[in-house]
């Protein structure tokens, strides 16, 4: 047991030696590449991700929306923070999804995923997905409610999806 400690602390005092002698180490020690925001079971949901999802869903057009055209810097960052907190809930609802149809052994192809999309479109009177999307783009940018669209994809600019289609907690 003495002899690991010994060998830990050499370890632990070679690393230190080779850090504090070295620039471009000490330089890089500030660094931070990414950060852990969430962990769901044996998962993680990693900063970069979370900023990914923002910039790319319209959480954050629809949360400054609330504070017409001019917010304040003080509004923006509100805004900012419960864009942020709804597209965190999405990333853990969505690995949450995914461990559940592991454990079940359900498996969905882009196939199934492309047939339901139809689906709902059909039913909402419309030909095609894209279509949905088309129209709730254009009913986005000129209504302040929300439209009707049903479409259950984060890059429709519709409102979130229903309550049926996620999973509780």
């Amino acid at each position: 047991m003495r002899r690991v400690a010994r060998v830990a602390a050499l370890v632990i005092a070679g690393f230190a030696a080779l850090a504090g002698g070295s620039g471009p180490v000490r330089a890089a020690e500030g660094l931070v590449l990414d950060k852990i925001v969430a962990v769901v079971g044996d998962e993680i949901i990693l900063l970069s991700q979370l900023d990914t999802l923002v910039a790319s869903s319209p959480l954050l057009q629809e949360a400054l929306q609330k504070y017409g055209r001019n917010p304040t810097q003080q509004q923006v960052e509100m805004a900012t923070r419960e864009a942020r907190t709804q597209a965190l809930d999405e990333l853990i609802d969505q690995q949450l999804i995914k461990k559940e149809a592991q454990r079940f052994q359900i498996s969905i192809t882009d196939a199934d995923v492309d047939r339901y999309l139809q689906q709902i479109a059909q039913e909402n009177g419309f030909r095609t997905p894209s279509s949905c999307a088309r129209r709730s783009s254009r009913a986005a940018s000129t209504a302040t409610g929300p439209t009707t669209c049903r479409t259950p994809r984060t890059s429709c600019s519709c409102t979130r999806p229903p309550a049926r289609w996620r999973t509780r907690r």
